[in-house]
This record gives structure tokens, sequence and C-alpha cells, in this order.
């Protein structure tokens, strides 16, 4: 399964927070110290965040690479079809008259600035706005360059959607009482997220260079 650059280097980063805050060796049956327990919940803010930071990398490349093999040959590509169709600006229909002399130039540039605003909608605004990796978040960066719902594995799904509700109480409730965090399976989740990421990755190459 082909590989992006980027997704490469999520996993030596992952590795490295896991031997930074992660303890070395995990024993269910006694209690970790203060000093570890928040060192685990650091482990999920910052694995969250280097989750959160690839996906949306990796979707700007796809845009990217896709708006620019169109621009050199003007070849229907899935990825800026499905942007112009989630695209929820005013495009404004076909325009009502053209000159004769300035008919091609005139439908190339209409088309050419339709797909721009939806690119640079999704880039500047969605994907630069996002904020999570829950189930919302991943549908509105993914499905509109490209994605099909039959691309996205269910199972994952719900476990990168719960990740990122858990992130939201370790980052918001770290102070009130609660469970301490268990370490191996705060490991196992990333792990399980990384994992399945791959084949959306391998499949956001496929619709960048189609």
């Amino acid at each position: 399964m082909a590989r992006s650059a980027r997704y490469r280097l999520l996993l030596p980063r992952l590795t490295e927070l896991r031997r930074h805050l992660l303890p070395a060796t995990f024993d269910p049956t006694r209690p970790y110290s203060p000093r570890a327990v928040d060192r685990i919940r650091g482990y999920r803010l910052l694995a969250h965040a280097e989750l959160e930071a690839c996906i949306e990398d990796l979707v700007t490349a796809t845009v990217t690479t896709a708006w620019t093999r169109w621009c050199v040959d003007s070849r229907p590509r899935t990825c800026l079809m499905a942007l112009v169709a989630y695209y929820q600006g005013d495009l404004g229909g076909p325009p009502e008259t053209l000159t004769p002399k300035q008919a091609s130039k005139k439908v190339l540039l209409h088309l050419r600035d339709r797909v721009d605003r939806a690119r640079n909608h999704h880039v500047n605004v969605v994907v630069r706005g996002n904020n999570g990796i829950k189930e919302q978040n991943l549908l509105a960066l993914l499905l509109p360059v490209g994605i099909h719902e039959v691309d996205i594995d269910k199972t994952w799904l719900a476990t990168i959607d719960s990740f990122g509700g858990r992130r939201g109480d370790a980052a918001h409730q770290s102070g009130r009482t609660q469970q301490p965090p268990d370490p191996q399976q705060e490991l196992a989740t990333v792990t399980a997220i990384a994992t399945g990421l791959s084949s959306l990755d391998a499949r956001l190459l496929q619709l960048a260079n189609a």
C-alpha cells in the first residue's frame, strides 16, 4: 500500500510521544503516580494534535496536487468535482451571453474560477478552521475531496470519534476528579487510529494523482 511522505512522518512522531510520555512498562495492578497520570493525559493531547495535523495536511496536499495537475492538463478529477459539489458558496449560473471571439477563453476562465473558489474555501476555511477529529470534523474534511462513505471504515471512525471526545475531557477537565487514564489503552487506541489512517492516506494519494 502506497504511503505519503506526510503519513510516514506521523509514525515516528507517535513513537517518540510514546517513549517520552507513557510508562516504560504497563502494570494495571498498581496505581500510577500523579506525575505519570499527567504524562498519560499529555500523551492523549499531543497524539490527538499530531493525528489532527496529519489528516489536515493530507487533505490540503490532495487538493493542491489535484488542482495543480488540472491546471496543466484540464482532465476531470474526482477530487475537484467533489469540491465543487460540496461547496456551498454562491457560484451563480452560467453567463447570459458571450462574444464569439472570446467565447472559449471566457468559458475556461469561468470554470477555473468556480473550481478555484471551491478549492480556496476548503483549504483556507474548512481545513484551517478545523478543530478536532470527531466524526463531524472528519466528514467535513474528507467527503468534499472525493472520499466516499465506503472508503471510511466504520469501526475506525467510531474509534477516532471516541478518542476525539476523550481528548476534550483531558483538555478541559484534567484538574477534576476523573477515572485515571489507562496508558496501555491509550497506546492501543492511538496505534489503531494511525494504522487505520493508512488506507485513507492511500486513497487520498490516488485522488491527488488520478
